[in-house]
């Protein structure tokens, strides 16, 4: 589940139930009862007002929370009664939007916190202490009461980094169809490619720029050099344009 492509927080609300529900089988969805996506916007989406992160349920009609409660009893009713354990992995957490950041981190704690459902975060950790320390009234610790084991991924050696570029890269120039006996012609530029790359994210953006750009186009160019020039373009595009 990705949050950062929602713009609100309605809509990642909704989104995190529609996903529960049609996950798990359940014959309900939130979509055909707008009534209740009414509700629970007003229960929990405190779209400008941070008064605490965790009055969730604060300033809202009671008609509206027994609603809700009842909508979680039963969901939890039902999750209660499956054999088995639900995974649901939240990527990209650090690139969501700072308000959402936080609505999502209050939804797991109060909202959406089922029976035989286990959350993975995954998120760049300096970040989020860095959301959480910027906004007034949201203790940083809170983080804490929502994340009960934290596994920390050690950043990539450069060594190591060096040798799945070039593995990559190489592998790569054969599937292009680039014979054996030829790789020799990109190797000043592979080991330039390894010198430059920082991490596995821009790596792989440049694998997918690129390589299309130079191997799934028709042209008469010399082709390690036209890598090369798009390389330039990839890493340093002001001197791209300096030379074009």
């Amino acid at each position: 589940f990705d949050p950062w492509i929602f713009g609100t927080q309605e809509a990642l609300l909704i989104a995190m139930y529609d996903e529960i529900l049609s996950k798990t089988g359940m014959k309900c969805s939130l979509y055909s009862n707008w009534a209740m996506v009414n509700k629970l916007k007003k229960t929990v989406a405190n779209y400008n007002k941070w008064s605490g992160i965790l009055d969730s349920f604060i300033g809202v009609e009671h008609s509206d929370y027994k609603a809700i409660k009842q909508l979680k009893q039963k969901i939890s009713a039902y999750l209660s009664t499956l054999n088995k354990k639900i995974v649901f992995i939240i990527d990209n957490i650090d690139r969501t939007e700072v308000d959402n950041i936080l609505f999502l981190f209050k939804i797991i704690g109060s909202v959406f916190d089922f029976p035989n459902i286990v959350y993975v975060l995954a998120y760049d950790d300096k970040r989020i202490q860095e959301v959480f320390a910027d906004v007034k009234k949201v203790n940083p610790r809170y983080i804490e009461k929502i994340v009960q084991q934290e596994i920390v991924i050690p950043d990539i050696s450069s060594k190591r980094l060096e040798t799945i570029c070039e593995n990559s890269m190489k592998t790569i120039l054969r599937l292009y169809g680039v014979p054996e006996e030829k790789v020799y012609r990109y190797e000043t530029l592979i080991r330039t490619v390894c010198n430059s790359v920082t991490n596995l994210r821009q790596l792989k953006r440049y694998l997918n720029t690129s390589f299309i750009t130079v191997f799934c186009y028709d042209n008469v160019l010399y082709k390690p050099h036209l890598l090369a020039i798009e390389t330039i373009r990839f890493f340093e595009p002001v001197l791209y344009e300096t030379i074009k």
